[in-house]
């Protein structure tokens, strides 16, 4: 069915992305990258396009060419956030992390309320021990979504960590309040009340 829609229209990427999805499947990397580069190819602003693509280097840990690929994307769709915001994670996973920062910062200018950018730039500050940085970024993803499982573990862990359980009781139960059957909230709680 996806060939035959390719065939149809080579520019329609859905399809494309599809059968590179079952060229990875079947272990054909060779031909999933081409099918991810005519995807591309017919629509440089998809980000779902250059994603798969991004994956696929990555399974082959060729983390450079996905960094060089995301790179061009990004300067090509300097208004998508969500550009910024791979590019920021390829950084980070390549231990960039000033490139990384500064992408995730960008995402955020463009999307202010992008949770994923905010949980990186925590990420990031994390990793240079930047503490107070970190629980910032935290803080500002749970005031706007008390119960992201994320956020709530890694503040409520900086706080047990400090001996400050005063501060991690409230985060906790504000996410349980929120979302009250979620069960990794449960049990850090437990502690703190034990």
């Amino acid at each position: 069915m996806f060939a035959k829609a390719a065939e149809v229209d080579a520019t329609y990427v859905p399809a494309r992305l599809a059968l590179g999805g079952l060229d990875l499947a079947q272990n054909n990397p060779d031909g999933a990258m081409k099918e991810f580069d005519a995807a591309i190819q017919a629509n440089p602003k998809s980000l779902q396009a250059v994603q798969a693509k991004v994956a696929a280097l990555m399974k082959e840990k060729r983390i450079k060419e996905a960094i060089q690929l995301t790179e061009s994307s990004t300067k090509a769709n300097p208004q998508d956030a969500g550009f910024h915001n791979l590019l920021g994670g390829l950084y980070l996973a390549d231990n960039q992390n000033d490139k990384a920062s500064a992408s995730f910062r960008r995402a955020l200018e463009l999307d202010p309320k992008s949770v994923g950018a905010r949980l990186r730039l925590a990420r990031v500050a994390i990793s240079l021990k930047k503490d107070e940085e970190a629980i910032g970024h935290l803080q500002a993803v749970l005031k706007d979504r008390p119960d992201q499982p994320t956020a709530v573990l890694l503040l409520t862990a900086f706080y047990d960590r400090a001996g400050q359980y005063d501060q991690a009781l409230p985060v906790l139960e504000a996410a349980l309040k929120a979302s009250p059957r979620q069960p990794s909230f449960a049990l850090p709680l437990g502690e703190l009340y034990a």
